[in-house]
């Protein structure tokens, strides 16, 4: 018996199960998403005092939350904001906080197995409410320390009168969630990434 027998290993969800059950808790929240694609939801909230752009995933027999936060790390701030990062990670129950080392975007993401455990809507329900109250309880402060040193600065969106890319789906592609694309080529380039 023990852990690993078959007898042990519990019946867990399909990924056209878990993806139902999020468009059925975006749907009941009344929430806007994107479908980007058969594999990607994209939504967005608004926080204390940035907006969080989530990506829902739910191929690999994983259902993955990553946000985006609305901010960018001066390349001089990299050493502090990726000690802070680390400090954050090592404080957290669940997910991480990463920083891509080539442009400075930072990205908070949790995954869940769900090929031996089931989803449900309050599972849901609860990690959308969990991931974005992380976002959102430490955006600010990465955002004055992204921002240390920079001459230009909107207090509104970050380091400069641009915004990050808006577009849910430019989003997903920023992951790097979506397989083959012409902006993106090659399976899951997810960027390399600061983590504890």
């Amino acid at each position: 018996m023990g852990f690993f027998s078959s007898a042990a290993q519990k019946t867990g969800s399909t990924e056209e199960e878990v993806r139902r059950i999020v468009r059925k808790v975006l749907d009941g929240a009344n929430v806007k998403y994107e479908a980007a694609d058969e594999h990607i939801i994209t939504t967005g909230f608004m926080g204390d005092d940035l907006p969080i752009r989530m990506v829902i995933t739910t191929d690999n027999n994983r259902l993955a939350f990553v946000c985006l936060l609305d901010l960018v790390a001066e390349k001089s701030a990299f050493p502090k904001v990726t000690w802070e990062l680390n400090r954050i990670n090592s404080s957290l129950a669940f997910g991480a906080f990463y920083m891509n080392p080539d442009d400075g975007h930072i990205f908070f993401d949790y995954a869940f197995p769900y090929a031996t455990s089931p989803v449900t809507e309050e599972f849901v329900v609860t990690f959308i409410k969990l991931v974005a109250q992380i976002v959102d309880e430490h955006d600010g402060d990465l955002k004055k320390l992204a921002e240390e040193g920079s001459a230009s600065r909107d207090p509104m969106i970050g380091r400069s009168p641009e915004p990050i890319q808006s577009n849910l789906f430019t989003l997903s592609l920023y992951i790097g969630y979506v397989r083959y694309s012409s902006c993106l080529p090659g399976a899951y380039a997810r960027p390399r990434c600061s983590r504890r």
